[in-house]
């Protein structure tokens, strides 16, 4: 990614109403599934960028982060201090076998040309038993003139998300859009003007969008959401004897 557009995503990571909610969400969504009380357990975040979701669990849990961009991970080593940080490509992981209880990867998968292989390394790197978190813009037919800046080379549907997860050993726990309040209105501005979706959004109507975002976390305790321009999926690595 762009140096540019790498420190825009930064600085719209700590307070766009989009990014700070989505992050509510998905941290909401797994303490359902992973107690994040335990110190002693690890999480690799892939495509840290520059820490912002990463940072959120340095306090309970030993945190890793990797990403092929150098300046993201500058950034990264300050805004995430505690979280060890290593250059590397998302379809090859340096790490040994089965050593993380948590994999993310949020928001990097439409990066990565054979996303098949990213989805496979978690796997290899994942416990028994452990949680892999994946987050991608939903919908081709969205497509447009944001995905291009911020170097998205597809969007997925729930079926795509659903084959690509299983055929690696994942059993899916939730699959789910998200953000569905949205959906029109982001169609109408791709269609109406392009350009970046991350405009800036005056301090009070910010923290308004953020709360009604936040919302989709109440509806996820209990059902999963029908439409949305994001998808969430948290699945679970099968052990060997399950898998068979």
């Amino acid at each position: 990614m762009d140096p540019d557009v790498t420190l825009l995503y930064h600085e719209m990571g700590k307070e766009h109403f989009w990014l700070t909610s989505k992050y509510f969400v998905l941290r909401q969504l797994l303490a359902q599934y992973a107690s994040i009380s335990a110190t002693s357990n690890q999480i690799l975040e892939v495509g840290c960028g520059t820490g912002n979701f990463i940072r959120q669990f340095e306090n309970v849990r030993e945190t890793h982060g990797v990403d092929q961009s150098r300046s993201a991970l500058q950034i990264c080593r300050q805004n995430a201090k505690r979280t060890k940080v290593y250059m590397a490509e998302g379809d090859h992981l340096p790490f040994r076998r089965q050593i993380f209880q948590l994999v993310a990867l949020v928001d990097v998968l439409e990066h990565i040309e054979d996303d098949r292989s990213a989805v496979r390394e978690a796997f290899t790197v994942l416990e028994d038993q452990g949680l892999l978190l994946v987050c991608v813009p939903a919908y081709q037919w969205l497509y447009g003139d944001h995905d291009k800046l911020f170097g998205h080379l597809r969007r997925y549907s729930r079926k795509q998300i659903s084959r690509l997860v299983t055929a690696e050993g994942f059993e899916i726990l939730r699959l789910s859009y998200i953000q569905p309040l949205f959906l029109l209105p982001l169609w109408l501005k791709r269609k109406l003007s392009g350009g970046n979706d991350f405009k800036p959004v005056q301090t009070t109507m910010n923290r308004t969008l953020a709360w009604v975002l936040r919302q989709d976390a109440r509806a996820l305790r209990h059902f999963d959401l029908p439409f949305g321009p994001t998808l969430v999926c948290l699945c679970r690595r099968k052990a060997k004897e399950e898998a068979a």
